[in-house]
């Protein structure tokens, strides 16, 4: 691929780096008007479905800000790093996109949530039972099992595509405070904890703004 192509994938990249970060803050914000991340089947069911709107919105806005990281962002920053360590650089790579598509997957799923929760609450007391059964399992599946395994994969990307980053034109602050990210998103996950994920924000728009740089640039990119 010519060089001034690979400037333009760095420009394009970079942009959707950040984008994700600022929308990740941005989700913070959501999240404490939701009131947090549900603790129970129970209280999922009555989340999404006295806040049908508000819960797809951020379904919308997880699943942007993955296509965003999906599509662009960690597609330049490999071709930004691959010179450095291909290998290292491709298998963070693929561990940060198969965490994205799950999370994708989980989002759409999520969405299609609010007319089963609407039922739960209006269903007579014999059958309460029975969706609250299958909130409790969705709840158990998504947020204790699949979600902490997506910030689990993809702390560890963030972690080495960090530990790669100190030998090319990045920031070694960058470099580093995505290691000590990378590294608290994993403990994080094998807690049962996705908290973490949102603190990756800071890493996102540090290193966009440098990926859209060396787009922007007018020495040789490596």
């Amino acid at each position: 691929m010519k060089q001034s192509s690979w400037k333009d994938l760095f420009r394009i990249g970079g942009a959707a780096q950040v984008i994700a970060g600022l929308l990740y803050l941005a989700l913070v914000v959501i999240l404490v008007q939701v009131g947090g991340l549900p603790t129970n089947g129970a209280a999922l069911l009555h989340s999404i479905a006295s806040k049908a709107a508000l819960m797809q919105s951020t379904m919308i806005l997880f699943i942007v800000i993955d296509l965003c990281l999906l599509t662009a962002a960690f597609p330049a920053l490999f071709l930004a790093l691959k010179e450095l360590n291909r290998a290292w650089s491709l298998i963070a790579t693929v561990f940060a996109s198969v965490a994205l598509l799950l999370d994708i997957i989980e989002g759409l799923v999520v969405y299609s949530l609010p007319a089963f929760a609407t039922s739960s609450l209006a269903a007579p007391g014999a059958t309460q039972p029975t969706y609250v059964i299958i909130g409790d399992l969705l709840y158990r599946y998504i947020w204790t099992i699949q979600s902490p395994f997506e910030v689990i994969l993809l702390s560890l990307a963030v972690l080495i595509l960090s530990l790669v980053m100190l030998k090319g034109p990045f920031q070694k602050f960058t470099a580093f405070g995505g290691m000590v990210l990378g590294a608290i998103g994993m403990v994080g996950g094998f807690l049962g904890r996705i908290e973490p994920l949102l603190l990756l924000l800071l890493w996102h728009l540090a290193t966009g703004i440098q990926v859209y740089r060396l787009g922007s640039s007018r020495e040789k990119i490596i």
